[in-house]
C-alpha cells in the first residue's frame, strides 16, 4: 500500500515537472526539464530548488544531457550505416546497403539533435537572465583581472635581454 502511494506520488511529481526525466550516470537521480529532480527510488527525495538561478542551472544540465543523448544516438546509427555501406563494397563479403527508411531515421535523428541544441540554448539564456547581479559583478571583475594579467604577462615577456 505504501509502495503504491509512493509510486503514484512520484508519478505525479514527474508529470508536474515536465515528464521525460533523464537519469544521471549513476542511475540515482531523475532530472526534469524545469530544473527539479528526484531520486529514482519512488520513496526517495524530491527536490524543487527554491533559488531560480540554481533551478535554471539544473534545467541547463537536463538539456545538456538530452543533447548528449541525442548526439550519441545519431552517432551510433551513422557509424553503423557507414560500416554497412563500406561492407557492401566488398564483393567477397557482400552486405546489404542501408534502406531509405534507415537513412530517413538518421535524418530524423539529426533534426532531434538540432532541436535539442536549440532547447539547450534557450535554457542557457534563461539561466543567464536569472543570474544574480552580485554574480555578474564578480564574473566581470574576474574577467577584468584575467585581461589585466594577460596584458602584464605580455609586457613582461616583451622585456628581453
Amino acid at each position: 500500500m505504501e509502495a503504491e502511494l509512493a509510486k503514484r506520488t512520484a508519478e505525479e511529481f514527474d508529470k508536474r515537472h515536465g515528464g521525460n526525466p533523464i537519469v544521471d550516470e549513476n542511475r540515482c537521480w531523475l532530472y526534469f526539464p524545469d530544473g527539479c529532480y528526484r531520486e529514482v527510488n519512488p520513496l526517495g527525495a524530491r527536490i524543487v530548488p527554491k533559488d531560480p538561478y540554481r533551478r535554471a542551472g539544473f534545467a541547463v544540465a537536463y538539456y545538456q544531457a538530452k543533447l548528449e543523448l541525442a548526439i550519441d544516438e545519431f552517432s551510433r546509427l551513422r557509424q553503423n550505416l557507414l560500416a554497412r555501406t563500406n561492407a557492401a563494397k566488398n564483393p567477397a563479403n557482400p552486405a546489404s546497403l542501408p534502406n531509405r527508411q534507415t537513412i530517413q531515421r538518421l535524418k530524423d535523428l539529426k533534426k532531434k539533435v538540432n532541436a535539442a541544441q536549440k532547447e539547450l540554448e534557450r535554457a542557457q539564456q534563461q539561466r543567464e537572465d536569472l543570474k544574480p547581479e552580485t554574480l555578474r559583478q564578480r564574473e566581470e571583475a574576474n574577467e577584468n583581472l584575467m585581461q589585466e594579467a594577460d596584458k602584464v604577462s605580455k609586457e613582461i615577456k616583451a622585456i628581453e635581454i
